[in-house]
């Protein structure tokens, strides 16, 4: 049986922190805000679009591509370790 893969997108990061902050949803580590995709049941990041702003950002997987666009805005993914 296969996993269901739910992406999300680099050039989609900005509007959810937005979304977030609105909501005083958003967190901050590292100096910078914190998205946990996991959590909001995303499982992977793709990287369609562009990012301009530094983001922490948990997530179970992600394309090369997506983690050069976010180091290259300052930020950094967090991916958990597998068991």
């Amino acid at each position: 049986m296969r996993k269901k893969v739910n992406v999300f997108n680099v050039g989609e990061l900005e509007d959810l922190a937005t979304k977030l902050g609105t909501h005083e949803a958003l967190e901050e580590k590292d100096g910078m805000p914190f998205l946990d995709l996991a959590k909001l049941g995303y499982n992977k990041l793709l990287s369609m679009g562009s990012i301009t702003k530094p983001f922490s950002i948990k997530i179970a997987s992600h394309s090369r591509s997506a983690a050069k666009k976010v180091e290259e805005a300052g930020g950094k993914l967090i991916t958990p370790k597998a068991d």
